[in-house]
């Protein structure tokens, strides 16, 4: 029997089912705002279904209020260098490697693995990023908005001279992951991540103790 693609059929499984899921979902990012632990498998699906979410119609409508909180508070955090990242390991010949420290072009290449996406927390994230910033300019304006401030503090403290902290440090790996997967969307949208980037790498050629987590960029 062949399919029949039914609109009604749809809209009442968006509102009797997957609308309530939605809400469901809220909860989660709710309890993670507050600071309430969240399995990294359990982000990841959330994350995924928030990214399907919004490619409906009435569910994007349904979250209209929260989509922006979601992506500044909970999403973006989530793409900062984390202290899983910092911990993340392999074993060279029995030898405990930390991968961003000891061999950042695996720590980068296990990002672009397929099955590590899979599982994700921060690929999902990212994902959501990339997908609410794509449906609407007002996204991607408010959230290049956050970004820009992230860049400024940055660069401000670099060019000062003094001491970036570890959450700095992390938040600016962020922002850069940030930039990355929006580049398809931005084509030059926005000129003023350029001085600012390029203000940041004359300092840290000339400094590279100053590095950090942003080492994997280089």
């Amino acid at each position: 029997m062949p399919f029949i693609h039914d609109p009604a059929a749809e809209l009442g499984a968006i509102r009797e089912c997957m609308t309530p899921l939605l809400d469901a979902h809220l909860v989660l990012v709710a309890a993670m705002a507050s600071g309430q632990y969240t399995s990294p498998r359990v982000v990841n699906l959330m994350f995924q279904y928030l990214s399907h979410a919004i490619q409906l119609k009435d569910m994007y409508k349904h979250m209209k209020d929260h989509w922006d909180n979601i992506l500044h508070n909970i999403a973006f955090p989530m793409m900062c260098f984390n202290d899983e990242d910092e911990e993340l390991r392999r074993k060279d010949l029995g030898v405990a490697v930390v991968l961003w420290r000891d061999d950042p072009h695996d720590y980068i290449r296990m990002g672009y693995d397929i099955l590590e996406d899979m599982y994700s927390p921060k690929t999902a994230a990212a994902n959501l990023a990339h997908e609410l910033c794509s449906k609407k300019k007002a996204h991607l304006e408010a959230f290049m908005a956050l970004i820009v401030q992230v860049f400024a503090a940055f660069n401000a403290k670099v060019v000062s001279g003094e001491k970036l902290t570890a959450v700095e440090t992390r938040k600016m790996d962020g922002a850069m992951l940030a930039v990355g997967i929006m580049t398809d969307i931005l084509k030059g949208k926005w000129p003023p991540l350029g001085p600012l980037a390029k203000s940041w790498a004359a300092v840290i050629k000339r400094d590279p103790s100053r590095r950090g987590p942003l080492a994997k960029y280089e």
